[in-house]
């Protein structure tokens, strides 16, 4: 089974959709390593209950990081929420193996400082008709790598960025970890070749 390691910043609702999916079997993989950006995030508590290394990232400690995904056998990151930027040398010796789930259809509504709400206040206040979510792959650059997968979800003429971002998240819970499972079972096989 494949090491995934999840970074958050907040509640972690997406962290513990796939957890749920890896306890009822659909989803075989292994976590035995959480990186989160805030020591009050929501997602801190669940990786506690759940028996889950933490590893809270600061000032102090960020050199630490890559040595400690590295001791883990991390294989996968999945950025789950995460809102800080990915230090290159993670992105470079996890090359291809960062995945970041974000809730627009990229490239429309990507970049610095979109995340959560302000980006389903800037679908909505352009007027899009679609805004949805995006997985994909991490490079050096804010929401550009290859797209892996996207979920289209209709913006209502009266939509607010809430309920808009509620719809969204429910589609994000249900695709992430499918998203996941196809990684690690496309990368299983690959290996076996």
């Amino acid at each position: 089974m494949m090491n995934v390691a999840f970074f958050v910043s907040g509640g972690g609702s997406n962290f513990r959709a796939v957890l749920e999916k890896k306890k009822s079997g659909d989803l075989k993989i292994n976590i035995p390593l959480v990186i989160s950006s805030s020591e009050t995030a929501g997602a801190n508590e669940t990786a506690k209950n759940e028996n889950i290394e933490l590893f809270v990232v600061n000032k102090e400690n960020s050199a630490q990081l890559l040595p400690c995904l590295l001791n883990k056998q991390i294989d996968l990151i999945v950025l789950a929420g995460y809102l800080k930027k990915i230090p290159d040398e993670i992105i470079k010796a996890f090359n291809g193996k960062i995945i970041n789930i974000h809730p627009s259809l990229l490239p429309s509504f990507g970049g610095k400082g979109m995340y959560g709400e302000n980006v389903h206040k800037a679908a909505i206040e352009r007027g899009v008709k679609f805004s949805g979510l995006t997985i994909h792959l991490v490079d050096e650059e804010y929401d550009n790598g290859k797209i892996l997968f996207q979920k289209v979800v209709e913006v209502l003429p009266d939509d607010t960025p809430q309920a808009l971002g509620k719809r969204i998240l429910a589609q994000e819970h249900d695709s992430l970890w499918r998203i996941i499972k196809d990684f690690t079972e496309n990368r299983k096989a690959a290996s076996a070749k």
